[in-house]
C-alpha cells in the first residue's frame, strides 16, 4: 500500500487487485480499485491496461475499451490487436470495417 501511495504503477495495480479480492470498496487515500488500476494503466502498465480494456468491454463502454486496446496494440500486445479486430468486426466503439478486422487478426498471428 505504501508504494501505491507514491504512484508506483505495479504497486497501484497489485493493491487494487488485493482490494478487489478482499471486497474493499475504497481506500481513503487511494480511492476505489478501478481508479487505482486506471492510474497504473495510464503509466503503461500492461496488465492494468488489459484490465481496463476488459472492464470497459464488460460494462459496454466500447469506445473506452477500444482506446485501451489501441494503446496495447501500439505496445505490441497481441490481446490489444485482437480486441481491436473484434471491435472493427462488430462495429463496437468504431465504425465496422471487416477488412481492417482481418488485417489486424493476421498481424496478431
Amino acid at each position: 500500500r505504501t508504494a501505491a501511495t507514491t504512484g508506483n504503477a505495479e504497486a497501484l495495480y497489485m493493491y487494487a487487485k488485493y482490494m478487489l479480492q478482499q471486497n474493499i470498496e475504497s481506500d481513503q487515500q487511494l480511492g476505489n480499485p478501478i481508479s487505482c488500476i486506471e492510474r497504473a494503466a495510464k503509466q503503461s502498465h500492461t496488465e492494468a491496461m488489459l484490465y481496463m480494456m476488459n472492464h470497459h468491454h464488460n460494462t459496454q463502454q466500447y469506445k473506452e475499451a477500444y482506446t485501451w486496446a489501441r494503446e496495447l496494440h501500439q505496445k505490441g500486445v497481441k490481446e490489444g490487436t485482437l480486441y481491436m479486430a473484434d471491435c472493427y468486426e462488430k462495429g463496437q466503439g468504431v465504425k465496422r470495417d471487416k477488412r481492417l478486422a482481418e488485417d489486424l487478426r493476421r498481424e496478431a498471428q
